[in-house]
């Protein structure tokens, strides 16, 4: 019995192929096996675009996605910080831009506030100010900054596509940069947290924890008060001898003081 003929879209093949894609790649994006694609591209008399035995950059599916972006800047490193040069200059979007050339995981650490953490009930700006800035830490270690799924492609292609393609490539990967779980796998990833998105997340946290502050200032009103006391005793042009609490004892003061004790 015969084979079946399977059907293969011949102009986006001839496409692909010149463009720069390997044979591989042709495959995995027209849905057919990789000897269909050799022999329909020997059929056409086209070259491969990858010489035999020639090696190009592989990751595992279930490998992490920041991982594999991690090796794939070894390769394509130049593209993506090109891109991001261009990019950057463009949008003035310096989040995106740092995060293009990798931002790994927050080392874990241990928090231990205990005793040091504020009586929620008598709790001021400055306690949940420090309660959301360590959660926003705390969530970092388990986040990577990354450049978007375009620079697998890009990592697979740059050996055997042209320069156009290549610098698609890294633009789509700087554009879609952003933020991924640091266990998501490369298949698990199709896209990455926008930045702006994960700073409106945590800035409306942060809002959401200062609406129930109970006491709605920054500070203690005796620790600002006597923060002014301070500041006044320091500018004062007073003369006399410095006291035990700091400040500057008024000699006519202390003079008529002295005399109605009887001194």
């Amino acid at each position: 019995m015969a084979r079946p003929v399977l059907d293969v879209d011949i102009v986006e093949l001839v496409r692909l192929h010149s463009s720069g894609y390997p044979d591989g790649e042709i495959a995995k994006l027209l849905g057919v096996s990789r000897r269909t694609i050799i022999r329909k591209r020997q059929e056409l008399g086209l070259e491969a675009n990858r010489k035999s035995g020639e090696k190009g950059y592989h990751f595992r599916e279930t490998e992490p996605y920041w991982q594999a972006v991690r090796r794939a800047l070894r390769h394509v490193g130049n593209y993506i910080n090109e891109a991001a040069r261009e990019y950057y200059q463009k949008t003035k979007d310096y989040e995106r831009y740092f995060i293009c050339m990798l931002l790994e995981p927050k080392p874990m650490f241990h928090a231990a506030p205990g005793p040091w953490a504020a009586d929620p009930q008598k709790m001021y700006f400055k306690h949940v100010k420090y309660i959301t800035d360590f959660e926003k830490t705390m969530d970092m270690t388990s986040l990577s900054g990354v450049p978007g799924p375009a620079i697998l492609e890009l990592a697979r292609l740059y050996k055997s596509a042209d320069e156009e393609l290549c610098k698609d490539l890294a633009r789509q990967a700087v554009e879609g940069a952003g933020f991924v779980n640091a266990h998501d796998t490369v298949e698990m990833v199709d896209e990455c947290i926008p930045p702006e998105s994960y700073e409106e997340f945590w800035e409306e946290e942060e809002r959401k924890a200062m609406d129930w502050t109970p006491i709605k200032q920054w500070e203690p009103v005796k620790k600002l008060g006597k923060a002014i006391r301070r500041v006044t005793n320091t500018i004062s042009l007073g003369t006399g001898r410095k006291g035990r609490g700091g400040g500057r004892k008024n000699i006519k003061d202390h003079q008529a003081y002295q005399a109605a004790m009887g001194y």
